[in-house]
């Protein structure tokens, strides 16, 4: 199946329902430049209330996406496309959405996208 956004293709999907509080790690590979992983971390600041995604490169193919104070959300997610770097010399993309069921866990929803690089000729 190939799904087309545009100039973007969806590479992966998916849907996660979190187990208690762990890290979600996701490992997409790459045959050409390296598997890429990411870990998602839901992080509780009581000290700051403000929600936001932080985006640490822990190295060359592990990504840490920590989202604060996304707890208690109902839909919160990113309103632009995340560039990641890239995947099979394409460029990458990030979309995602979190729901939370209030202290069971929260439903992680996310798609990964490849762009073809226009050139102008």
């Amino acid at each position: 199946m190939e799904i087309s956004l545009g100039e973007y293709n969806l590479v992966h999907s998916g849907i996660i329902i979190q187990i208690k509080d762990m890290p979600i790690k996701i490992k997409i590979k790459d045959e050409v430049e390296g598997d890429f992983t990411f870990i998602i971390n839901f992080v509780t600041d009581t000290t700051d209330k403000a929600s936001n995604s932080n985006f640490i490169a822990l190295d060359k193919f592990t990504i840490q996406v920590d989202l604060k104070n996304f707890n208690h959300f109902q839909n919160g997610g990113n309103t632009e496309l995340v560039e990641l770097g890239t995947l099979r010399t394409k460029p990458l993309f990030f979309n995602y959405r979190v729901f939370d069921l209030n202290n069971v866990g929260m439903t992680f929803m996310f798609n990964f996208y490849t762009r073809e690089d226009f050139k102008n000729g």
